[in-house]
């Protein structure tokens, strides 16, 4: 049995356990051993245990880090895309405007294309009516030259035969 006692030392009281001591019989051993050995055993099985949770920890550790270093990398990439996107978009609105200004002036070039080839086709009709003027001026033109000849023809002729009647009047 375990007996307690007090006792004063400096001022504070302290417990003493007396205890009686006891002869160990072979089997007490041998029971004491084995919790012993358990007890190692369950040690060494939980410093095991601790070590592989390190090692995974390490490795979990290890796994984050690159997880970090591709997330970062992601966001760089992100972020340059982003920029990318935006020049994109500033260039889309350059490039349309510039569209529109181009249509624009298209259009007033074709409105120009329009008007020029209405003009060229009523010149070509007014060259083509002041062709057939022409022919019918030319035409007018031969029949005068032709009768200016047959006038000319009377004219010689009645001037030989007013020459002839002169003669034959002062003979």
């Amino acid at each position: 049995p375990k007996q307690w006692y007090q006792r004063r030392v400096h001022g504070e009281s302290l417990k003493i356990l007396r205890a009686h001591c006891y002869i160990y019989k072979s089997s007490d051993k041998q029971l004491i051993t084995n919790k012993m050995d358990a007890i190692k055993k369950k040690m060494q099985a939980m410093k095991v245990e601790k070590d592989n949770a390190m090692d995974r920890s390490d490795v979990c550790e290890v796994a984050a880090k690159e997880a970090k270093a591709r997330a970062s990398r992601a966001e760089e990439e992100v972020a340059d895309l982003v920029k990318k996107a935006q020049q994109l978009e500033v260039e889309l609105d350059k490039t349309q405007e510039e569209l529109m200004t181009r249509a624009e002036q298209l259009k007033d070039k074709e409105n120009t294309l329009s008007a020029a080839e209405l003009e060229v086709n009523c010149l070509n009709r007014r060259v083509q009516a002041l062709e057939a003027d022409l022919e019918t001026c030319e035409d007018k033109l031969v029949m005068a030259g032709n009768k200016l000849d047959k006038a000319a023809t009377a004219a010689d002729d009645s001037d030989r035969m007013r020459k002839v009647l002169e003669s034959k009047a002062t003979a």
